[in-house]
């Protein structure tokens, strides 16, 4: 008899309840939830986009002294902010690479310089060096931002782990 009282009840709530998440598990909705959280907390210190593992956080020349590898006084007050948010989540993973937009040596190694200057920027903080991975070219190159590069030489961060990777499409093809 109960079942029949609680069937139009449970119908009429099954839309929303299909509306409620699009992941498959709660599990999966609060990983996204804190993704999200967490581009947007990069993306308030610097230009920062989700990719398929991680997220690409972009140290444009903007952020250091003229033609130098020495960062400004506001990027080194961001870069802060940045290490105090990798050391809050356990499981983030940071690779560290310098971006030349032009092919010249002199751009490159400025490039190489300034990512030398992020890293040590960000080891003072207490980053451990469990947290950090190898640059890796081959990695990292088809999510470096080649679009909005230009001519300068920037440093590319790519922030990975469990916390930020995008969740694998489930059977039932949602995410």
């Amino acid at each position: 008899m109960k079942a029949k009282f609680l069937m139009p009840i449970l119908l009429a709530l099954a839309p929303l309840a299909a509306q409620a998440g699009t992941s498959a598990t709660p599990a999966e909705d609060e990983k996204a939830a804190l993704r999200a959280h967490l581009e947007r907390e990069f993306n308030a210190l610097f230009e920062t986009r989700a990719v398929p593992h991680g997220l690409l956080m972009k140290i444009d020349e903007a952020q250091f002294d003229a033609n130098t590898a020495a960062l400004n006084a506001p990027a080194r007050e961001r870069l802060a902010r940045v290490a105090g948010l990798l050391l809050a989540y356990s499981g983030l993973k940071i690779q560290v690479k310098g971006a030349a937009g032009g092919d010249t040596a002199d751009g490159v190694r400025l490039a190489e310089r300034r990512a030398d200057a992020v890293r040590s920027n960000l080891e003072a903080h207490g980053l451990p060096k469990k947290s950090w991975i190898a640059a890796s070219p081959a990695a990292s190159d088809a999510d470096a931002p080649t679009d909005t590069v230009g001519r300068q030489a920037c440093v590319v961060l790519m922030i990975s782990g469990d916390p930020v990777a995008a969740p694998a499409a489930s059977p039932s093809g949602r995410q």
